[in-house]
C-alpha cells in the first residue's frame, strides 16, 4: 500500500499568510510510503527548497527501504514461538484423558513440526506424535490428547513429563526451546487385603455330629511389588484349626 502525502518548505511556510499575494519559493512532493503496515525510510532529491519557483515542482528522486521489520526479508511481522493451552494436568490412570492446544505465534517460512512424546508411556500416553503447521495454518490450534494408562499397581500418583519439541528448516522456529507439559496420573490402586467372610459358625464335633468346615477366600487390592504372605493361626486350636497356616 502507498500513502503519498505533500508538505509546503519552510520558506513557503513562511510566506503562507501572503500565499495569495507573494510567491511561493517552491514546493516539493515528499513521498511518506507505506509498505505491509511498516512505517519505511525516504529522501527527496535534491533537497526541498532549492532550485524552482512558483508554478513548477521539483523533480525528486524517492528511495525506500523495504527491509521487513519482523526479522529479515520474507519473514514473519511477530518473534517467532509457539503457544501451549496448559501445562499441568490430572489424570485419571483408568483410561481418562486430557488435552491442550498448540499454535505458532506467528507465520513461518517453511513448514514447521512440533514433536510430541511422554517420558513415560507406561502411566501416560499421548496423540498425535507430531503437530504440522504450514505458512497456511500456523494460527490454527491442534490438540493433544494424553491418556492415562491402568497398571493395577498401587504405585501411588505418577507425574510425567510430556515434550514438545520444534524441528523445521526455518532456522528462527527451529532454534526455539522444547516446551513441556507435566501430567500427573491418578492412582485408582488400594493397598488392602479383602476375605470373602470374617465369621464362621462351626459345630463341635461329637460321636454322633461329623466334623464341621466353613471357608473364606482372601484377595489382595492391588498388584503388589513383591510377593505376600498371608498367615492364619488359630487363637485357640482345641477349639477350632485352621487350614492351610499361610498363603502366597
Amino acid at each position: 500500500m502507498l500513502v503519498f502525502s505533500t508538505y509546503l518548505n519552510k520558506e513557503a511556510m513562511k510566506e503562507v499568510k501572503q500565499f495569495f499575494s507573494s510567491q511561493i519559493k517552491s514546493i516539493c512532493l515528499l513521498f511518506t510510503i507505506v509498505v505491509g503496515g511498516f512505517l519505511t525510510l525516504s529522501s527527496c532529491s535534491p533537497p526541498c527548497g532549492e532550485g524552482n519557483y512558483l508554478g513548477t515542482v521539483e523533480e525528486c528522486t524517492v528511495t525506500t527501504d523495504t527491509t521487513d521489520a519482523g526479522g529479515g526479508s520474507g519473514g514473519s511481522s511477530s518473534t517467532p514461538g509457539y503457544t501451549l493451552s496448559g501445562t499441568s494436568f490430572n489424570i485419571p490412570e483408568n483410561g481418562g484423558t486430557a488435552t491442550y492446544t498448540v499454535k505458532l505465534d506467528s507465520k513461518p517460512t517453511a513448514a514447521v513440526t512440533v514433536n510430541i512424546s511422554s517420558a513415560d508411556t507406561s502411566e501416560i500416553t499421548v496423540s498425535p506424535s507430531s503437530l504440522s503447521f504450514s505458512t497456511s495454518n500456523y494460527a490454527t490450534a491442534q490438540t493433544v490428547t494424553m491418556t492415562g494408562v491402568n497398571d493395577n499397581a498401587s504405585d501411588g500418583n505418577q507425574s510425567i513429563i510430556i515434550t514438545n519439541s520444534i524441528s523445521s528448516s526455518d532456522s528462527d522456529y527451529a532454534a526455539l526451546d522444547n516446551k513441556t507439559v507435566t501430567a500427573v496420573n491418578v492412582d485408582d490402586d488400594i493397598v488392602q487385603v479383602t476375605y470373602s467372610s470374617l465369621e464362621s459358625i462351626l459345630k463341635e464335633i461329637s460321636s454322633s455330629t461329623p466334623p464341621s468346615f466353613d471357608n473364606f477366600t482372601v484377595v489382595l487390592g492391588s498388584q503388589p511389588s513383591a510377593d505376600v504372605t498371608i498367615n492364619f493361626v488359630s487363637s485357640d486350636t482345641t477349639e477350632a484349626t485352621v487350614s492351610p497356616s499361610s498363603v502366597t
